[in-house]
């Protein structure tokens, strides 16, 4: 049986007419297979993927273990760097090293002790009842003597970055635990409060992972609840006003998602006027710092300065902001006064008097080199297509 899975193939040779040695086989060389051999060969490929998988969670488990340091090395470089860009990488590799681990308690259980949770069975009263009462009691009061120790460390704004970093990973490669961990998980269900604490902070880099966060969050139902507060309280102004684009960016997501999923906020025109003009800032946000540097530049030197912010698309990595500022477009011009607003030419009150209008920047984006490969690809065909019909006809 296991010879089987070595079939010969009927169209290539290994060079001496002997039998294939590649695992993989061409549907041609299954098709001439007899049925035990093709049951062979499936249960083959079956055990070979599952090896890989265990070895892959081995390694992922090994790599983001306290002694081996790996998840906390990442996590640390994530809040000490400057760049969003290293960042947001950063966030999105510990989603995918996360992803792989199938069982969602797993995941808790390792990264418990980086959020600082020191039950990670909380919620989920189930399985609590069924755990030996005296382990529980034990394993808790020797964590918190643990946490106890470390509670000068755990004050620092740089262990809440690392926490809020990692909540919003999870929240991208597995969803059920970024919201366990956003409620329940995060300093033993002190997220949120841990989450305004960044955001009030005036440190970029702190604020820059909040408005991450709040963006993954706002993408995952479950925990846009958890979001609806900061939306209505005004929490997220500091982020929507802040003069760094990353900032403004991913609060920007947020507020888009929360404020269209609550009719009370969605209903505010005032509050979607709000976001339209945020979304048109971060559309010209490229560009923005060459023309306010100097007012008086040539008209050809403006152009140039376009083409080179406008080729920067063939790189997703360059296109955040913008890709931002499309994606808060998408959210809001479902709205028909949104629609007749930007058809007809509008632009934000303290808009350069030399500025494009809000279409004109999004046929210049969508007339960009390569933009259809890009990673707003989709939503510019979105906005165009509900600039030009109704959503019934749509």
């Amino acid at each position: 049986a296991s010879d089987a899975c070595y079939a010969p193939s009927t169209s290539s040779t290994n060079g001496t007419g002997g039998k294939m040695r590649d695992h993989k086989l061409r549907p041609e060389d299954t098709r001439n297979m007899k049925p035990r051999q093709v049951a062979a060969y499936k249960k083959r490929e079956y055990d070979y993927k599952q090896n890989n998988l265990k070895r892959c969670i081995l390694h992922v488990k090994t790599f983001c273990d306290k002694q081996t340091g790996g998840l906390d090395a990442m996590l640390t470089c994530a809040a000490n760097t400057d760049d969003h860009r290293l960042r947001r990488e950063i966030g999105l590799q510990i989603g995918r090293l996360l992803s792989v681990i199938e069982d969602s308690n797993d995941v808790k259980k390792l990264v418990s002790n980086a959020i600082g949770c020191s039950n990670w069975k909380v919620g989920h009263e189930d399985d609590e009842e069924q755990a030996d009462p005296a382990l529980s009691t034990l394993t808790i009061e020797e964590l918190d003597e643990e946490k106890e120790a470390d509670s000068v460390e755990d004050d620092g704004i740089l262990t809440k970055m690392k926490r809020g970093q990692l909540t919003a990973s999870l929240l991208l490669g597995k969803p059920d635990v970024g919201v366990w961990s956003l409620k329940y998980g995060w300093s033993d269900g002190n997220g949120v409060e841990e989450l305004k604490d960044l955001i009030f902070s005036n440190d970029t880099r702190a604020m820059s992972i909040a408005s991450e966060l709040v963006s993954a969050a706002s993408s995952v139902e479950k925990s846009r609840p958890l979001l609806a507060t900061l939306v209505q309280e005004g929490t997220l102004e500091d982020l929507l006003m802040h003069p760094n684009a990353d900032v403004r960016s991913g609060a920007a997501s947020c507020a888009a998602k929360i404020g269209l999923a609550s009719k009370a906020l969605s209903q505010d025109d005032s509050q979607v006027m709000g976001l339209l003009d945020v979304a048109i800032e971060l559309l010209f946000e490229e560009d923005e710092g060459c023309v306010e540097a100097d007012s008086k530049a040539k008209s050809n030197q403006n152009a140039l300065t376009l083409k080179k912010s406008l080729t920067k698309f063939e790189s997703s990595s360059e296109s955040t902001s913008i890709d931002r500022g499309i994606e808060v477009m998408t959210y809001i011009v479902s709205k028909t006064f949104v629609k007749e607003k930007i058809v007809h030419g509008y632009k934000p009150e303290d808009s350069l008097p030399d500025r494009k209008s809000a279409l004109e920047r999004l046929v210049e984006i969508a007339c960009a080199p390569n933009s259809g490969d890009a990673q707003m690809a989709f939503g510019l065909a979105e906005i165009f297509n509900l600039l030009a019909v109704s959503m019934e006809t749509l």
